[in-house]
Parts: C-alpha cells; sequence; structure tokens
C-alpha cells in the first residue's frame, strides 16, 4: 500500500496563524537608571508580502529600510528565491543617506512553473546585523476561459474534467490555457443527447476541446417519446376483429399495443361469421365501427359483437344455350361467380335475370317461376333456382370506301370484301375481321379512317356493332435524282494528286437504280476520277490528278449522274491549279547549343533536321569555324533522308569559353543552307569520389536476437559505380552483413545478429568502401550488446493485471541476492514471474507520455512475493463503468462526496447537485456519500452527515437514485480525538480515511485542535460491519511554509474514541551523493538507522517527466543497518534505457524516508485494528548537480 501526499487539506496560513496564536511573546526591562549607548541596527519590510501572478504577468512591491542606534551607513538590498522562470529585481540595490525604499519587481515568464515560492529580501550593512524580509510568491497557470449553452427540446447535465464545469448550475469555467478539458453529456430521463456544437462537432456523449483561446460549446438534448399503452377487448356473443391506426393492433391476435403520449389512435371493428358490432364501452363509447382514442395515459377499449341470426344457403344455377347473369337483392348472389348465399331466415330474395348479348331470358324453374326477368323468394329453409337463358343469332355490316387521288383495292379476311367490287358485308357479332389495302401501280396507301386509324397496310375490326372504314391511295411522284458537290471548286497543285477532293451527294425521290458517275471536259494532264463511277447509294467521291505539265488556271469540269428511268442530272467541278514551289531544302539545329567538358566527347550532341520541298536528292553536310582541338563531325555527313547528328569532341587542350561552328547542308539544283552551333567547353571536372555513413550510428541488441541499421552512400565529381563494403571489428559471436555487399545505389542495409553468447557490451563496428577509380572510405558505429532477459517462471510474481497502460512496466528486471540484473520477459495478462533466493532486488519502469517512473525494492522472498494486482491511483479496472446521480439536502457553503468502489467524485454547494463517477468497478462495491461545511476562516471541513449504501452494483451509464443528506438514509458521524505525543515545537495535523472491504473509502478531515490534540469525525458503531476499519494519519512538521522534514504516525481503529499516539525522533542527518553521472545519473541516499524506524527505508529522486524510488527492508539486510545506505543501480546490462533514468545537469529533489512499527508488505494488505506505523523523512538538496524543492514523500508498510 502507498500513502503518498499525507499533507492534510487546511490552509497553511490558517494554521501558521493559529501555531502563531499559541506561542507566548513577552519583552521589556528592569526600569534600571544605566543605559548604555544604543546599538547600531537596522530593519527591513516589504508591502505588499504576498504576491499573485499568472504565467505571462509582472508587479512591484516596496521594500522599506528602517534604521536604529543612530545607525547611518549604506545598506544593501538583494533578493534570492526566485524560481526558473521569474525574473526578480531590486531597483536601487544601494540605500544610502535618506534613502529609505527600493522597489522589488517581479516578472513571471509563460512558461514559468505554476506554484508556490518564497522571495527573500535581505539587508545587509557594516556593521549591523543582516535582516531579511520574505514576499510570499503564488505563480497560477494562464487561463481560458470554456463556455458550455445546452439547447433543444429536451435536458440534460454537462459536466467537465478537469472538474470546473457542471451546467445545469455551472456552465462556465476557467482552465489552464493549453488544457485539454473532455467535457460529458447527460441526457436527464426523458431526453437524448443529440450532438456538440461549437468548439465539438462530434454526436458522442463526450468531446474535447484544447484551451489555446477562449471556447464555446452547445450540447444538445432532444425529448424522447414517452409511450402508454392501449389494451383492446371483445364482449358479446359473436366474433369480429378489431384493428388500430397507427398499426400495432389487431385482436385477436395482438390485443395490446404501446404508442407514444398523445398519439391519436383509430380503433375499427369488423364482425365477422354473421355477427353484428354493436358498440364500445371504456375509452370509447359510440356505436359506430370506429372510434378515436387519444394515448394521454393507458387506455382500454371493448368492442361487442352481437351472434348472427339462423341463416339458410340460396342456391341459383344457369342453363340453356345462352348465356346471362343472376343477382339478388338482398345482395349476396351474382352468377356466375358467387351463385351461392346465406340469407337469414323469412328474408324475400329478389333474383334478377340478364341475359347477354346473343341470348334472351326463356325462365325461372325451382323456387322460382315464370318467365320476367325477376323472381321473389322467401328463405325459409333451403332453396335452389334455375335460371334458363338461350342464344339469339345476331350479325353486324361493315362497310368499306376508297379515297385519295390514287388507286387500290380492299380485301377482307374472313373473306367478303373485295372493294372496289363488293364493299359491304354482314358478319357475326364478335367477329374480327382483317382488313389489308393494296395501292396499284403509281400509287401509295396513305393510311385508315373511320373504325380503323392505323397508317399500315392491314387493320383489325371487331362487329359488336355496324361498322365503316375507309381506305386512303394517292398517286405516287415520278422517279427522279438530283446531284450536287462539295466543295464545288478545289485547288490543286501541278505535279500533285488530290484524293478524295470533293464529295458527290446524290438525293433520291422513288428511285432506287445505280446511278453512273462521269466526269468530263477535263484538259490534257487533269482527270477526275469518281469513286465509285457506279453508286446504289447517295454519295461518292471525286479524286484530281495534275500532271506537271498542265498550266496553271481554273478548268471546268462536268460532272453527270445517269440512271434508269430517269432525268440525267450534271454539276461543274471547278479545278484550280496552282504552280509547283521550286526544289528547296530548310536546316535546323535542336539544340542550337551545346556544353561539353575539355577532355570529353559527346556523341549526337545535336540533331540537323532537313525540310525538303519538292527536292529529294542527298545533302552534303560540312562544319567551319571549330578552333584547333575541337572537331563537330556530322553522322551520316550525306543526307538522303531528313536527320542527321553531330557528334561534338573537345581535346583537353581546349580553352574553356563558348565557340559558334557553322554547319553548311549542299544539294544539286538547290540553294545552300546553313546553321549556327555554339559549343561551350567547360573546365575539365575533378576525379569522382563518394563517401560513407551509418544511420543510426548506435543500436541495441539482445543476446540472441538481431536488428539493423542502414550504411548511406554518397557519390561526387560524377563517380556512379558500385562500393563494395566490408565490415571489421566485430567480437566473437556477433555479424555484421551489408546487403548488398555490393552497393549501386544510395544505401546498404547492415544486418546484425547477436549470439546467445556474445558477451553484453558496446562494440565499435567499422565499415570499409571501396570502388574502380575512387578513394577508399571507412564510416564507424557502436554496438550495444544486453543481456537477454530471462523466462517468465519462478517463486515470485508481480501482477499488474487490469492496470491501467500506464502502470503496467515497460521493462522489468530482477537481481537475485547480489548479482547480475536480469531482465524479465512478462507472461500473460502482465505478470512477471521470476526467482529469488534468500534476497534479492526488483526493478521496473513505467511509462505516461514522457514521463517515466522508476521503481526498485529490495527484500527478501516475502518481502517480495505478492500476487495481488499492483496497480496504485485512480485506475480504470476491468469491467468500468459511467454512474450518474444528484445529491440534495446540500448548502451553497457545503461540500459533498460520494464514492464507489474507489471512484470518488466531489461536489461543491455553490456549483449544482449533480455529479459523474467514472472508471467504477464492476461487481458488488460499498457506496459513500458525506456532507462537509467548508470553515474558510481556519480552512478546515466539518463533518454533518454520513449516507452508506452497502453492496450496490447498479448498471454501466445508469443513475444511482438521489442521495438525500435531509433524508433518514443519512446519519450524524461520531466523534474522537487525538493526543500527539512528543510533538516538541511541531505543528501537527491528521486526517480519516474510512474503509470498507468492498472497495469504498472516504475522507474525514479534522479541524484545529487545542495544543497537542486534535479532533477527528468517524462512523459510528452502529453503522459498521466487521471489515470496516478507520485509517488515521498524523503529520508533524516544523513550522513555517517549506518544512525540510516531516514524522508520520499511522493509527488504524475499529471505533471513535480518545486515542494517543506518539511521534518518533526526527530523522537523523541525510546525505545524497553522487555515484555515476553515465549512462545516466545515480544518487546514493544514507540516513542513520534509529530503533523507531527498523523496518524499511525509502528514497525519491525526482526530476522533471523522470522519477526514481529506492527502497530496502532491514530484512533484505539481515538485520536493521547502522546506516541506510539507498543507491540507484546501473541497470544498463539488463536493456535499462538511459533516457528513462536521472539526467544530469537537472533539477532534482530528494526525499528520504525511514519507517518502522507494524508494517505492511511492498503490495499492501489489511490493516489490523490498533495496528500502528511510525516514520520520518526529510527532503532537501546536496552538492551541485541537484537544486531544493518541496517534496512529497513515499512510505512503504508491512502487514503486524
Amino acid at each position: 500500500m502507498i500513502l503518498s501526499n499525507p499533507r492534510p487539506r487546511v490552509m497553511p496560513r490558517a494554521l501558521t496563524a493559529l501555531v502563531c496564536a499559541l506561542v507566548a511573546a513577552c519583552g521589556g526591562g528592569d526600569g534600571g537608571t544605566d543605559v548604555p549607548p544604543p546599538t547600531p541596527t537596522i530593519g527591513v519590510s516589504v508591502a505588499p508580502a504576498t504576491l499573485t501572478l499568472t504565467q505571462g504577468q509582472s508587479a512591484t512591491s516596496t521594500v522599506t529600510l528602517t534604521r536604529g542606534g543612530n545607525y547611518t551607513g549604506a545598506v544593501t538590498v538583494a533578493v534570492t528565491g526566485a524560481p526558473s522562470g521569474v525574473n526578480a529585481t531590486l531597483t536601487p540595490t544601494s540605500l544610502t543617506g535618506g534613502t529609505l525604499t527600493s522597489t522589488l519587481n517581479v516578472a513571471v515568464a509563460a512558461n514559468a512553473a505554476a506554484g508556490p515560492a518564497t522571495l527573500t529580501i535581505t539587508a545587509s550593512g557594516s556593521g549591523v546585523t543582516s535582516q531579511t524580509a520574505t514576499v510570499a510568491l503564488t505563480v497560477n497557470a494562464a487561463t481560458q476561459t470554456l463556455t458550455v449553452t445546452r439547447a433543444g427540446t429536451g435536458t440534460g447535465t454537462v459536466t467537465s474534467s478537469p472538474a470546473g464545469i457542471d451546467c445545469g448550475a455551472t456552465c462556465s469555467g476557467s482552465f489552464t490555457a493549453g488544457a485539454t478539458v473532455t467535457l460529458t453529456a447527460a441526457p436527464a430521463t426523458g431526453s437524448a443527447f443529440a450532438g456538440w456544437s461549437g468548439a465539438c462537432t462530434n454526436a458522442t456523449g463526450t468531446c474535447t476541446v484544447t484551451l489555446s483561446a477562449a471556447q464555446s460549446v452547445t450540447a444538445t438534448f432532444n425529448t424522447v417519446p414517452v409511450n402508454n399503452t392501449l389494451t383492446v377487448a371483445t364482449a358479446g356473443g359473436g366474433t369480429g376483429t378489431v384493428t388500430s391506426s397507427p398499426a400495432g393492433i389487431t385482436c385477436p391476435g395482438t390485443c395490446t399495443a404501446s404508442f407514444a403520449a398523445g398519439t391519436q389512435v383509430t380503433l375499427t371493428a369488423a364482425a365477422t361469421g354473421g355477427s353484428t358490432f354493436t358498440g364500445w364501452s371504456g375509452a370509447c363509447t359510440n356505436a359506430t365501427g370506429t372510434c378515436t382514442v387519444t394515448m394521454t395515459a393507458a387506455q382500454s377499449v371493448t368492442a361487442t359483437f352481437a351472434p348472427a341470426p339462423q341463416t339458410f344457403a340460396l342456391t341459383v344455377a344457369t342453363a340453356g344455350t345462352g348465356t346471362g347473369t343472376v343477382t339478388s337483392a338482398p345482395a349476396g348472389i351474382t352468377c356466375p361467380g358467387t351463385c351461392a348465399a346465406n340469407f337469414a331466415s323469412g328474408t324475400s330474395v329478389t333474383l334478377t335475370a340478364a341475359p347477354a348479348a346473343g341470348s334472351a331470358f326463356g325462365g325461372w324453374s325451382g323456387a322460382c317461376t315464370g318467365t320476367t326477368t325477376t323472381c321473389t323468394v322467401n328463405v325459409t329453409a333451403a332453396a335452389t333456382v334455375t335460371a334458363t337463358f338461350s342464344q339469339v343469332a345476331q350479325t353486324f355490316a361493315l362497310t368499306v370506301a376508297t379515297a385519295g387521288t390514287g388507286t387500290g383495292s380492299v380485301t377482307s379476311s374472313p373473306a367478303g370484301i373485295t372493294c372496289p367490287g363488293t364493299c359491304t358485308n354482314s358478319y357475326a357479332s364478335g367477329t374480327a375481321v382483317t382488313l389489308t389495302a393494296a395501292p396499284a401501280a403509281g400509287s401509295a396507301f396513305a393510311g385508315w379512317s373511320g373504325a380503323c386509324t392505323n397508317a399500315t397496310g392491314t387493320c383489325v375490326v371487331t362487329l359488336n356493332a355496324a361498322q365503316n372504314v375507309t381506305a386512303t391511295f394517292n398517286a405516287a411522284p415520278a422517279a427522279s435524282f438530283t446531284l450536287a458537290l462539295a466543295p464545288a471548286a478545289v485547288s490543286v497543285q501541278a505535279g500533285a494528286t488530290a484524293t478524295a477532293a470533293s464529295t458527290v451527294t446524290l438525293t433520291r425521290t422513288n428511285f432506287t437504280g445505280v446511278i453512273v458517275v462521269a466526269a468530263s471536259g477535263a484538259p490534257q494532264g487533269l482527270t477526275v476520277t469518281p469513286n465509285p463511277i457506279s453508286v446504289s447509294g447517295t454519295s461518292a467521291t471525286l479524286d484530281v490528278a495534275v500532271a506537271a505539265t498542265v498550266a496553271p488556271g481554273s478548268y471546268p469540269v462536268s460532272i453527270t449522274g445517269t440512271g434508269v428511268g430517269v432525268t440525267q442530272q450534271t454539276a461543274t467541278l471547278t479545278v484550280n491549279v496552282t504552280a509547283a514551289p521550286a526544289a528547296s531544302f530548310a536546316l535546323a539545329l535542336a539544340p542550337a547549343a551545346v556544353s561539353v567538358q575539355a577532355g570529353a566527347t559527346a556523341a549526337a550532341a545535336s540533331t540537323v533536321t532537313l525540310t525538303r520541298t519538292n527536292f529529294t536528292g542527298a545533302v552534303a553536310l560540312t562544319t567551319s569555324g571549330a578552333p584547333q582541338g575541337l572537331t563537330v563531325t556530322p553522322n551520316p555527313a550525306s543526307v538522303t533522308g531528313t536527320t542527321a547528328t553531330l557528334d561534338v569532341a573537345a581535346a583537353a587542350t581546349v580553352a574553356p569559353g563558348t565557340y559558334n561552328v557553322t554547319v553548311t547542308g549542299a544539294g544539286t539544283g538547290v540553294t545552300q543552307q546553313t546553321a549556327t552551333l555554339a559549343v561551350t567547353v567547360t573546365a575539365a571536372q575533378p576525379a569522382g569520389s563518394f563517401g560513407l555513413a551509418v544511420s543510426p550510428a548506435s543500436v541495441s541488441v539482445q543476446q540472441g536476437a538481431s536488428t539493423t541499421t542502414t550504411v548511406n552512400v554518397t557519390r561526387a565529381n560524377g563517380f556512379t559505380g558500385a562500393v563494395n563494403l566490408a565490415v571489421t571489428g566485430a567480437p566473437q559471436g556477433l555479424t555484421v552483413t551489408p546487403n548488398p555487399a555490393s552497393a549501386t545505389g544510395g544505401t546498404s542495409t547492415l544486418n546484425i545478429t547477436a549470439g546467445a553468447t556474445t558477451a553484453p557490451g558496446t562494440y565499435t563496428i567499422t565499415v570499409t568502401g571501396t570502388g574502380t577509380g575512387v578513394t577508399q572510405q571507412t564510416a564507424t558505429f557502436t554496438v550495444q550488446v544486453t543481456q537477454a532477459p530471462t523466462g517468465g517462471t519462478g517463486n515470485v510474481t508481480f501482477s499488474f493485471t487490469g492496470c491501467d497502460p500506464t502502470q503496467v512496466p515497460i521493462w522489468l528486471a530482477v537481481q537475485n541476492g547480489t548479482g547480475a540484473w536480469t531482465r524479465v520477459t512478462p507472461g500473460a495478462n502482465n505478470t512477471f514471474s521470476f526467482t529469488v533466493g534468500t534476497n534479492g532486488g526488483v526493478a521496473y519502469v513505467t511509462q505516461n507520455g514522457t514521463n517515466f517512473n522508476t521503481t526498485v525494492m529490495y527484500g527478501v522472498v516475502s518481502d517480495l512475493t505478492t500476487t495481488a494486482n499492483r496497480c496504485t491511483g485512480n485506475t480504470a479496472p476491468l469491467g468500468a463503468k459511467t454512474l450518474t446521480g444528484n445529491v440534495a439536502g446540500l448548502g451553497q457553503t457545503d461540500f459533498a462526496s460520494v464514492s464507489v468502489g474507489g471512484a470518488t467524485k466531489s461536489i461543491f454547494g455553490l456549483q449544482g447537485t449533480a455529479f459523474t463517477l467514472t472508471n467504477v468497478p464492476d461487481g458488488p462495491r460499498d457506496l459513500i456519500a458525506t456532507r462537509a461545511s467548508l470553515d474558510l476562516s481556519t480552512g478546515t471541513q466539518a463533518l454533518s452527515k454520513v449516507i452508506i449504501r452497502r453492496n450496490t452494483n447498479y448498471p454501466n451509464n445508469s443513475v444511482i437514485p438521489t442521495l438525500d443528506f435531509s433524508s433518514s438514509e443519512a446519519f450524524d458521524p461520531a466523534q474522537g480525538t487525538i493526543t500527539v505525543n512528543n510533538l516538541g515545537t511541531d505543528q501537527a495535523f491528521a486526517t480519516v480515511s474510512f474503509l470498507t472491504a468492498n472497495g469504498a473509502s472516504a475522507g474525514f478531515f479534522t479541524g484545529l485542535g487545542s495544543g497537542n490534540t486534535l479532533p477527528y469525525y468517524a462512523v459510528p458503531a452502529s453503522q459498521l460491519q466487521p471489515s470496516d476499519i478507520h485509517q488515521i494519519a498524523v503529520i508533524a512538521t516544523p513550522p513555517g511554509n517549506t518544512p525540510t522534514s516531516f514524522r508520520y504516525v499511522f493509527t488504524y481503529l475499529r471505533t471513535a474514541g480518545a486515542q494517543t499516539v506518539t511521534l518518533g525522533p526526527s530523522l537523523g542527518a541525510t546525505s545524497v551523493t553522487s555515484l555515476a553521472t553515465t549512462p545516466y545519473l545515480r544518487l546514493r541516499a544514507q540516513v542513520p538507522s534509529q530503533s523507531n524506524y527498523n523496518g524499511l527505508a525509502t528514497a525519491s529522486f525526482q526530476q522533471t517527466g523522470h522519477t526514481v524510488t529506492v527502497t530496502q527492508t532491514a530484512a533484505y539486510t539481515g538485520t536493521a543497518p547502522a546506516n541506510w545506505t539507498l543507491d540507484i543501480p546501473d541497470l544498463s546490462a539488463a536493456g535499462y534505457d538511459p533516457t528513462w533514468g536521472l539526467r544530469t545537469g537537472a533539477q532534482t529533489t530528494w526525499t528520504v524516508t525511514a519507517v518502522g512499527g507494524d508494517f505492511l508488505t511492498f503490495a499492501g494488505g489489511t490493516p489490523q485494528n490498533n495496528a500502528q506505523i511510525v516514520a520520518a523523512g526529510a527532503t532537501g538538496s546536496s552538492s551541485a548537480f541537484i537544486q531544493f524543492l518541496r517534496s512529497k514523500s513515499v512510505v512503504w508498510m508491512r502487514k503486524p
């Protein structure tokens, strides 16, 4: 069990004032007449003596000097004690003559650490005693405001972590600038959380805001519909169904359903089996088949159905050669279809016969007789009636006519119409007659009208009545075509050919034959060729060829189209013949400027491009104008195509500079062409080279493991060759292999493998690189071989199962006796098992972000052995839950505290009554709630009410029933006193913690007592269970704001009463020295052993982000030593990373504590009634590598 930060929650200044009030002061003289000469004195004071500044602020105080005994000398004032980031200066620093004041200027940097500090003003002068005055400086972290607004139709609360916002009541809070604040939204009953807006935009119940500036967040809660239940029942002797709208009830079957509050539900009753609906009762009272219920609360409705009367069947049949229908009144029979129906006894049923088309009604038989179309049957028993229908022959005439400017014929199927000729015929009713139109030669069918309206050559008419149809024929136009050219004029150079120079378009009218296209009228040497000549489609193209001998000019060419039975068509194509250009060529260079190093050759440095016009002969290329040693060579020198290249060679003797070289092209019958190539000759470059570097240059590998590092190859001065790598300097068992061994690129990987027997240590390895034509290069790096961790079995187990990740070791090692430290690998569920003989040590490291904590423990096996969970602090256990609730009966200056299973939340009356508990462990847990009033004058809390609920197991995300401190559930606390012996001049404080077996704890803080007697609060005996116990911690420190020593007594009580404890002596002289500064800072703390503190000793060394704690039991050395010696061990051989440990030159704080009495083990235990633990400690600084700061102590306790 670890107890940290033992100072009570009281206001130090109020306590200091109380101690001062208890100290008597006296003074005065004896009234004699001999007065000695006055003694020169000085005094110093400062106002204000208290400064509270926020990071980035500054302020001043006035230092006032007083002189006595006729002292007139110069007084020097100086200020000390300013912490890092705080600049304190005095102006002036020398007070002479009548100058009696100096200004203290205090400036706090933006990155100064928050917290208290004491500035000491020292006034000194020649021949007088120096005097001091102090300024209490408090540096507060800069803050930003976070404002929360609630919106929506519902309600809920928003709380923050860290605390500050509990909205409802407190919707705005100030937090440290840059702090990350987590907001949690909790909807009230009947509401749901809808999402965040403002600085948060997600829809989950939590959001995180980083306060780099003031921020506003809105949480939206919307109401959740409330449902009420509607229940339906049926009554009466009949049967029927009841359904609802909205859906939900179908009764019988589903006779109960829930609907949103306020919903209007319509119920519909439907009788079945001949029953009759007679009315509603309950929430509905009308007699119609529907009723409406408004669901303002749960409702019940009954539907009553009367049984059906006695019925008899009436059956109808049809007979005869015809067809027809028979219907009944009352309804029920429609035959064919429904030919039988049941009617109530005594019902008069009228039957009506209706013959179909082509039929006639012949009469009734059976229960009805007669030939009229209606008959009446009085149903007193089952009866049968037959209706007879006879077939009646019926025909209709179909008449066809023709119209239009053309002629044609119309025939029918079935036969009967051939028009002209027979244009009318009669057909049986219902016959479908197909008419077909056939136009005569020179005519075209235009469409139907009358009973047919389509435009195709056939139509179908169904004869249910006489019908008329007209077929229209119009005279067809004569066959013809037109011919058009596009374009109608083309230009062709003499000696050239234009393929598809123009397009012939043929537009046809009633003509589908072949059209022959021909060209005529062209002069000699000009040909126009149709393609194709015979056109069955609508287009052709014209190819134009012009001989070189054709004189330039415009020539009309006739294009004729001829077809059988149609008129010939003609169009004119104008061919413009242009003169051919003279033979020539152009010469161009790309690029026109090149660069070559002296002594080098650039093949194909530039390309010569020839653009030819009416010229196909060879072009001879030559160069001129190059200085001696510079040659430009065409390749090839005679070009029959269009390109060649230029090879440029510069001798080593050619001076650097730019030279213009003329490239000339010449051919037969064409004009010579030239172009200029600018050749820049650059100085010769130095010889090629390369460099080697290894990154990272320091690696670590365990015995039996592998790792890698990289060789980086950098090439220079034109060197591009391979670099061959070799490795030297590796000890036996350590292999370093480059891959690839011949590096053609920029990197090669060094594969490093340490054998299981490779000796631990740090080795320097050399990598050598060689290449063709370059100087050999080397690079070195170091390999640290660490000892392999041991296995996971043994007689000691450290368990971190279920711990927060920040409390699970990232590294753990064990020392058997005084042997070598060996790393231990974790087993399942974060457990570490290992073997220790008589005694040994355990060291492990935990990490929280950039903060590293190293814990070292020396003890015997019984000290180290534990299977208990080693987690401490506010850890989220497996199955952790979140609970919410409210307290009642809380005044504005009252505090409430609620604890469930180790999860605790404090509520201040001025900030509201809602609370949220997080990380509550699953399973049955005790709940403890307390109410206390704050005394602002003393800083104490007066406990007034306590509530305890045993074995609670609230579901996750549930609401704890209200904790009402004004209800009968709350009870008054018991009170007791504790008398502290051997207090001396120290001031004592006490705190009380109430502990239960089901993981609950509550702090009952004490008030200020008189002398060495302190009052305390406790749970009365009537409320205790056997496992409950109180822990009372008494802490004594010397007067002052920064004591450097402390003493403790811990006592355990079941019931409250008068208790006496005795403090042990102060700790002896403590020293802290340096053991080593590399690979990390290792310190030694020593303190004399005393009989009161013969159990164990602990030294804690703290730097920003780094803490090392070393603990040793008396059993480890066999007996309590004369001096406790607590060393930070060298753990590097077991793989300890030096960056985890203390750093040389960093600000360091140390605390040493010795403990005796009734003890618990390293990992905790169950406190016993009347057990006591005594302890003493000291804080301070030693040598140049550490600086004093106020510290907290750590106490290890062992089971009695």
